[in-house]
C-alpha cells in the first residue's frame, strides 16, 4: 500500500478514517477518500481481509499476499492487523477511533442482533403382526392374534432471538419451542368371525411439550465465557384412553397407561473455555 503524496489532492487532508470493512464496497469507498487526500488506516483481522482469497493473482496462483483484487481496493492506505475479538485488540480500536474522523464499515445491524424461526412436520409409521400362543397351536382367537398399524406425526415450531448487548462482551439469548405428538394405533385381527374385536387406540403416547429459556452470556477475556440462564419446560402426556373401552385391547400390546403433567424451572450458570 504505496501513500501518495497528500498534496496531489488537498480536498480531504488532514482527515483520518478507519476501514474497517470486509468487503469490496466499504473497501473502495476508503479507497476513494484516500485518493482525495485523507489518510486511510486499514484495519485487517489476524487471518487477515476476506478480499485477499478473492483474485486474479500474480502469476494465477491463489496467494493471499498476491491478491490484485485486494491491493486495487487498498492503495493509498496504511494497514495495521488488530483482533477485535480480544481485550487489547478492543481497547487499541477505541484509541484509534477517538482520533478518527470518519469509520467505513459494512456491518450491518443483523450482526449485532438476529432472529430465527424453524418449522418441522414428523410422520412416523410401524407395523406390529402379533400371534401370542405359546402352544404352537393356532387358535384363531384375536386375543392372541392381531395386527396393530403405529403411526406418530410430530409438529415442531420454535423461534429466537440473539442480541449483542455489547459486541464482543455482552450477549444475550431467548428461545421458544412447542412441539406435539400425536400418536394412533389402529388394532385389527385376522380372525373372522367373532364377537371380540380389537379397540384401537387413538390417544397414544400424546405429548405437548413448551420450553421456554433465556441467556445472558459475558466474555470475561479471550477463551473465557461466564453465561447465567433459565430455562421452563412443561410436559404433558396423553398416554392412552383405556378404561370402558366397548372392545378388547390385547394386553400385552398395552401394558399400562400412564397420564403425566410436568413442569420444570432451572437456573443455571456456567463457565467456559474455549480455544
Amino acid at each position: 500500500m504505496n501513500a501518495l503524496d497528500a498534496t496531489t489532492f488537498p480536498g480531504l487532508q488532514g482527515l483520518i478514517v478507519l476501514d474497517v470493512s470486509r468487503f469490496v464496497e466499504g473497501a473502495y469507498c476508503a479507497r476513494l477518500l484516500a485518493d482525495a487526500g485523507a489518510s486511510v488506516i486499514k484495519i485487517e483481522p489476524p487471518e487477515g481481509d476476506p478480499t485477499r482469497q478473492l483474485g486474479p493473482f500474480l502469476g494465477g496462483t491463489s496467494d493471499q499476499n498476491n491478491s490484485g483484487l485486494f491491493h486495487y481496493l487498498n492503495t493509498n492506505k496504511r494497514a495495521i492487523t488488530l483482533n477485535l475479538q480480544t481485550d487489547e485488540g478492543r481497547q487499541l480500536f477505541g484509541s484509534l477511533l477517538q482520533k478518527a474522523d470518519i469509520l467505513v464499515s459494512d456491518y450491518a445491524p443483523s450482526d449485532r442482533w438476529s432472529t430465527y424461526a424453524f418449522y418441522s412436520n414428523e410422520f412416523l409409521g410401524g407395523l406390529q403382526i402379533a400371534e401370542q400362543n405359546s402352544t404352537g397351536v393356532v387358535t384363531y382367537d384375536p386375543k392372541n392374534d392381531w395386527i396393530a398399524n403405529n403411526t406418530d406425526h410430530v409438529d415442531s415450531i420454535g423461534a429466537g432471538l440473539n442480541y449483542a448487548f455489547v459486541p464482543q462482551k455482552w450477549d444475550g439469548r431467548l428461545w421458544l419451542r412447542y412441539q406435539r405428538a400425536n400418536g394412533n394405533a389402529e388394532l385389527t385381527t385376522p380372525v373372522t368371525p367373532s364377537n371380540l374385536h380389537p379397540q384401537s387406540i387413538a390417544a397414544l403416547d400424546d405429548t405437548k411439550l413448551w420450553t421456554t429459556s433465556a441467556e445472558v452470556q459475558y466474555h470475561v477475556k479471550e477463551h473465557i465465557d461466564l453465561a447465567f440462564g433459565a430455562w421452563i419446560e412443561k410436559y404433558t402426556l396423553n398416554d392412552a384412553e383405556s378404561s370402558n373401552l366397548p372392545n378388547y385391547t390385547p394386553g400385552s400390546f398395552f401394558l399400562a397407561p400412564n397420564d403425566l403433567d410436568y413442569r420444570g424451572n432451572v437456573a443455571y450458570i456456567r463457565a467456559s473455555y474455549h480455544w
